[in-house]
């Protein structure tokens, strides 16, 4: 008689935190920094033992370009265990930014020549 050992599984949630989520400076936009969101809840179903082996990789971009529609995906959050990829989420932007127009793009030349 052959005897199956079941794994105890949990799921890990709570895997992005706020050091994940880095401002992101915007060209030719309304705002000139932006605090990036999660697309969706970021748990995986991992087992126990392997609970304190998640891993992630967070790719970002330190700058994009207006317009930004919210929601929009901007990055990814990828995880692994034992460098296997068990699970992603999208990094997407949390508000719309529009593009600013010429006459604010020549404001804010003048403002920066003018104030620093």
């Amino acid at each position: 008689m052959s005897k199956t050992r079941s794994k105890v599984m949990t799921i890990a949630n709570s895997l992005v935190t706020e050091e994940d989520l880095t401002d992101i400076k915007i060209l030719k936009g309304t705002e000139s920094i932006t605090k990036p969101g999660i697309k969706e809840s970021a748990g995986i179903l991992v087992s126990k033992d392997k609970l304190t082996k998640i891993e992630k990789r967070v790719s970002l971009p330190d700058v994009i370009e207006a317009p930004v529609e919210k929601g929009q995906k901007i990055g990814e959050i990828e995880f692994f265990v034992d460098n296997e990829k068990v699970g992603s989420t999208d990094i997407v932007a949390a508000k719309d930014i529009k593009k600013i127009n010429p006459l604010q793009m020549f404001a804010r030349i003048a403002d920066k020549m003018m104030y620093g």
